[in-house]
């Protein structure tokens, strides 16, 4: 991706050269954003994060102040979201951060494994069913940061220690020796497995051997409980249970389903109790361990399937999950529960806290809410698309949010539109819910709806059109003549439109003959355009091509352990996602994609080119934690839409499977770059060049000179201090090529040049 990222440092630096013509497009997920109010007058403090589906929870001190903070792992699309914790129980969502954590999916637990006092890193392994660890080695300062350790844990037998992305193991100290044990579902999904950790039995309390990470399985039914299939009720004192020891052969049991496992003492009894969920219920059990001081084996010896009914149970569709953590920083772990079913996401209250009243030792859970974290973030449902338009004819634009709702409400087979009234004003907006099911839309049982506003039809009003999983459209006319607008549904499948799945409008007049076209989306990552062909008052599209600029969401990667000269393949699905716009302030029409793996891409000037290949720009994400542009993953299946309220930029609003928003700020315009960059004309000679070549400009205090080539890698980068005027570089080593010169100087002036080199 560093190609791509070049590309585009290339576009931005010669745009300042030719007197602000052309402008780098990037973004940054700016504090500075809309105020958002709930339906019940609240404002949303970090209305923007995105959504929650299936949460997980750990904590560990991200920005260095000695305080925990909240990460939220979230299965459904692997994002890892930050919350930095403040006084109050307050906590602040910081999406600059989130570049500090290893992507993966699955799981994620933060555990210190080598008793260093820092939390390590483990997930679910991308190598395979098994474990991955990121080793902490923050710096003194406090800067996080990691080291991968293993990208697929062992056993002493070198097998996997096994673990399916479908469950959610424990990891931590199971028989309390001080080394990080692993308790997970074995491959027959009847079971739990104990990977017992032998540091201690190796090494004792030195625990600078503690990350030796020496593992065995020594317990193929931990607990002596097995989980009848299709069922939820634990069998207990299984008699043919076995150990690494004893090494019986574990015979063949039915599948069961997912589990998560969490635990803890409970109880304050001194060993280790479990709190099951699982795929096939609704609640959590609880399983008291009846650990025997002579044997000294974990055997659970009673359940409870009303668990925490004395406080208030926890109750979601399926599949729920616990985690022990200290949430308020009083040094007590509380109980945070939360569903893990992918297909069956709660999209409010859905994240219960409970509270430790009593000891870390002997818990006493007190109910707090049953919203943590979401009752402060803007979420319409799973799967949110969203769109802009002056419903109410005030001046300014109003936000329509695409959803599938909330599963527990409507089993995600009723698709709807939320409304957010701007009730600020054009420069300043502030959105607040108004209506949960715009234009009672759910009544047509869509599912996965899009949404798109424009003047189809020439009458100066914007029309409605909604894609959906067939990848039809639907075409709603604006019939309204004073008042709010009204739409009226004129053809459910719009000139018989079928673009495969997952149809994503976006309405721009395309082809500049003052009549809009349609651009649309699909699963497969590519784009149709569609030409209007009717006349004033009466839109027709014909297709002009379903490879519309030769071009692609998908992603490409190089397949695991291929050689490094293997070729890079697509994805299987792209979920395109397009808007139109002049995004980079040319005069130009252009056009921007989510994707189904949560890049955004820029495609620039499109009309130059309709019948060509558009060139794709990924890194557009300016992090301020590292000072770079990156091609961010924003989760799957990311949805924009576009709203220029300052006047002078485009701001993008990005719709996020987790049925949330995430708001991006345009971090460059014409402003701005006056106001921070100055021109530079600096000079390269000889250019074509053999041997050597010199940069030739005005006196500065310093340069950075940086030679990258066109695959993007960095040739060499130099310092020159109290530049004369003249500096002179050899490339005469160099293979012969075109490569990339990007001068900075000290007073914050950039220019890149082509060399070629002969």
């Amino acid at each position: 991706m560093q190609k791509i990222n070049l590309a585009a440092t290339l576009i931005f630096c010669l745009g300042l050269s030719a007197h602000l013509s052309a402008q780098r497009v990037t973004y940054l997920e700016s504090k500075n954003a809309p105020l958002v109010i709930s339906d019940k007058g609240d404002t949303l403090k970090n209305a923007w994060a995105g959504g929650f589906a299936n949460p997980q929870f750990n904590t560990i001190d991200v920005d260095g102040d000695g305080v925990e903070d909240v990460v939220v792992f979230d299965r459904s699309d692997g994002k890892n979201l930050v919350y930095l914790a403040k006084p109050n129980f307050k906590f602040i969502h910081a999406p600059e951060l989130e570049i500090l954590f290893p992507q993966c999916r699955a799981w994620v637990r933060l555990v210190d494994y080598n008793h260093d006092g820092k939390k390590d890193f483990f997930a679910y392994s991308q190598e395979g069913a098994g474990v991955e660890i990121y080793k902490n080695i923050t710096t003194t300062a406090g800067q996080l940061r990691w080291k991968k350790i293993t990208g697929l844990l062992l056993d002493f037998n070198k097998d996997n220690l096994y673990c399916s992305p479908g469950d959610i193991p424990y990891i931590g100290d199971i028989d309390g020796d001080g080394d990080i044990d692993v308790l997970a579902i074995d491959i027959y999904q009847t079971r739990i497995q104990l990977y017992r950790c032998r540091s201690f039995d190796k090494y004792g309390t030195n625990y600078n051997k503690y990350d030796s990470l020496d593992y065995a399985l020594c317990d193929g039914c931990w607990g002596r409980i097995e989980e009848p299939a299709g069922g939820n009720i634990p069998i207990l004192n299984i008699k043919d249970a076995w150990n690494f020891c004893d090494n019986k052969f574990l015979k063949f049991h039915k599948k069961h389903g997912s589990f998560s496992l969490n635990i803890f003492d409970e109880d304050g009894d001194g060993d280790m109790d479990l709190v099951q969920g699982d795929l096939y219920s609704n609640y959590l059990i609880l399983m008291k361990n009846g650990k025997s001081s002579s044997t000294k084996a974990d055997s659970i010896s009673s359940y409870d399937t009303t668990y925490l009914s004395k406080v208030k149970r926890p109750v979601m569709p399926t599949f729920l999950q616990s985690f022990f953590e200290d949430i308020n920083g009083d040094g007590k772990r509380d109980l945070l529960v939360s569903a893990q079913d992918g297909g069956n996401v709660v999209s409010f209250n859905s994240m219960w806290y409970f509270k430790n009243t009593g000891s870390d030792k002997a818990p006493d859970f007190k109910f707090v809410q049953k919203d943590f974290l979401q009752n402060e973030v803007l979420s319409a449902g799973l799967s949110a698309s969203p769109a802009f338009l002056d419903y109410d004819h005030d001046g300014d634009m109003d936000m329509v949010i695409a959803t599938q709702g909330d599963y527990a409400q409507n089993g995600h087979n009723a698709d709807k539109l939320v409304l957010y009234k701007n009730i600020g004003t054009v420069a300043k907006p502030v959105f607040k819910k108004v209506n949960d099911d715009y234009m009672g839309i759910s009544k047509r049982k869509w599912w996965t709806l899009t949404v798109a506003f424009g003047d189809l039809n020439g009458d100066g009003k914007p029309d409605m059109l909604m894609g959906e999983n067939s990848g039809t459209i639907a075409y709603y006319k604006n019939i309204a003549t004073t008042g709010n607008d009204s739409f009226v549904l004129v053809d459910a499948n719009l000139d018989a439109i079928d673009v495969g799945y997952l149809s994503t409008p976006a309405i721009a007049d395309i082809n500049n003959d003052s009549l809009n076209d349609i651009v649309i989306g699909n699963l497969d990552g590519t784009f149709s355009y569609y030409q209007n062909k009717g006349v004033s008052g009466t839109p027709s599209f014909k297709l002009i091509t379903a490879k519309f600029g030769d071009t692609t969401t998908n992603w490409y990667y190089r397949e695991y352990n291929s050689p490094t000269d293997t070729p890079l393949v697509p994805s299987a699905y792209g979920s395109s996602s397009p808007i139109c716009g002049d995004f980079d302030n040319d005069g130009k029409l252009d056009m921007m994609s989510g994707s189904w793996h949560g890049v955004l891409m820029f495609f620039p000037d499109i009309r130059a080119n309709l019948t060509g290949k558009f060139s794709r720009v990924e890194s557009l994400i300016y992090n301020n934690t590292f000072g770079k542009y990156s091609n961010k993953s924003f989760g799957t299946y990311t949805r924009p839409a576009a709203y220029n309220y300052t006047k002078d930029s485009i701001q993008i609003f990005l719709g996020t499977s987790r049925g949330g928003v995430i708001f991006l700020q345009p971090t460059i315009n014409y402003t701005v770059i006056a106001d921070t960059f100055r021109r530079m004309d600096f000079r390269l000679y000889p250019n074509p060049t053999k041997n050597d070549f010199t940069i030739e400009g005005d006196i500065a205090q310093s340069l950075e000179i940086s030679i990258n080539n066109m695959l993007g890698q960095l040739v060499l980068k130099k310092e020159v201090n109290n530049f004369s005027g003249q500096e002179t570089i050899s490339v005469a080593n160099y293979p012969k090529g075109v490569y990339l010169i990007m001068i900075k100087d000290s007073k914050k002036g950039v220019q890149v040049q082509k060399l070629v080199v002969e």
